[in-house]
C-alpha cells in the first residue's frame, strides 16, 4: 500500500447567507435612503410610523433606489353558500314539480 499525504482543507466560513434578506425597522423613508446596504445584498425596511415596506438592493456596488410597498390587512370575506352557480328549488317549487310528475304518471296509466 502506498502512503499518500492527507490534506485537510478547511471550508471557508461565511458570515451570512448572501441571498438572505435582512430586515430593519425605520421611522421614515429618509432613514431608508441613508441606510448603507452591503454589496450584493437586499434589505427590507419596515416603517414603524406607517404601513410602508421598502426593499433596497446593492447589486453593482451602488445602491438601487428603494422599491416602495404599501401594507394593508386582507380581511376574509364570507363566501356565499352557493359557490358553483347552481340554483336550488324552494320547498314549494319542489312540491309543485312533484305534484305535476304524479299527475303525469297517473295520466299515462302508471
Amino acid at each position: 500500500m502506498i502512503n499518500q499525504p492527507y490534506y485537510n482543507y478547511a471550508q471557508p466560513q461565511t458570515a451570512a447567507n448572501q441571498s438572505e434578506v435582512m430586515t430593519v425597522f425605520v421611522s421614515n423613508e429618509s432613514e431608508v435612503l441613508s441606510y448603507p446596504v452591503p454589496q450584493g445584498r437586499t434589505m427590507m425596511f419596515l416603517d414603524a410610523q406607517s404601513s410602508m415596506l421598502y426593499l433596497k438592493s446593492n447589486t453593482n456596488g451602488w445602491p438601487d433606489p428603494p422599491r416602495r410597498f404599501k401594507l394593508s390587512e386582507i380581511v376574509a370575506t364570507p363566501q356565499p353558500q352557493n359557490q358553483n352557480g347552481v340554483e336550488y328549488a324552494t320547498k314549494e317549487q319542489f312540491d309543485e314539480l312533484k305534484k305535476m310528475l304524479t299527475d303525469l304518471t297517473q295520466q299515462l296509466g302508471g
